[in-house]
């Protein structure tokens, strides 16, 4: 009895563990810093602060959901990159299908992100952005085509625009898996990273403006972005 106990006690920390190291987008130490108004960020901290979304200058139109933002991430699949290869399925075309909606092996067509400078506003203290960002999922949103379904207009258009056969052999369209990451003009927003205090012109914001933080990666791989 006490060997099944100790055994299942170690096979919850295994999955702890796992849950931490490989769930989500950023790493263990990044989802337990602190949560602070920016006015409250110290110097150097690595921390997690919040704002309203408020563009430097031009914003961009995401090309999949049309929508106004300040950065889009679009990546367009041949089959659904999540779906397990290992299901039963069919072939047609020369090609293997499984459910009838994806194929079993996934590949990208297309992968391009665009941002235009922004930063964050929260009881009138701002945050510039300074860094590669990572979009978590709030606003991830996923766009699917199969064998009887026609890309949406957007899509078609987004496909054409970037010379992307979407049809197979037998010109049957293809299982397409469409993926937009967005961060919305005007939208709240949290930042994960490495905060510095400095003057505005130099974080790129208007010199008239007070110091500012200016949030950075750090020594991690990206600035993690999530919603409120």
């Amino acid at each position: 009895m006490e060997i099944l106990v100790i055994a299942v006690i170690a096979g919850l920390a295994v999955l702890v563990v796992c849950y931490f190291l490989f769930s989500g987008n950023t790493s263990p130490y990044m989802r337990q810093v602190p949560r602070k108004e920016i006015t409250d960020v110290m110097d150097r901290e690595y921390v997690e602060t919040y704002g309203k979304v408020i563009p430097i200058g031009k914003t961009l139109i995401a090309p999949l959901s049309g929508l106004e933002c300040v950065y889009y991430c679009v990546e367009i699949w041949k089959g659904d990159p999540n779906y397990n290869n290992r299901s039963k399925g069919f072939s047609i075309g020369g090609f293997a299908v499984t459910k009838g909606t994806g194929y079993t092996r996934a590949r990208v067509l297309v992968r391009e992100h665009s941002e235009e400078p922004f930063y964050i506003e929260h009881n009138g203290a701002k945050a510039a952005v300074s860094d590669p960002l990572q979009v978590l999922d709030k606003y991830k949103m996923i766009y699917e085509s199969g064998l009887f379904d026609n890309p949406s207009p957007n899509v078609l258009a987004y496909l054409q625009s970037n010379n992307v056969d979407y049809k197979t052999i037998f010109g049957i369209d293809m299982a397409l898996f469409c993926y937009e990451w967005i961060i919305p003009a005007g939208c709240f927003i949290t930042l994960k990273g490495k905060g510095y205090w400095k003057d505005a012109d130099k974080a790129g914001l208007p010199s008239n403006t007070n110091r500012v933080l200016s949030i950075t990666k750090g020594d991690k791989k990206y600035i993690y972005v999530g919603f409120l």
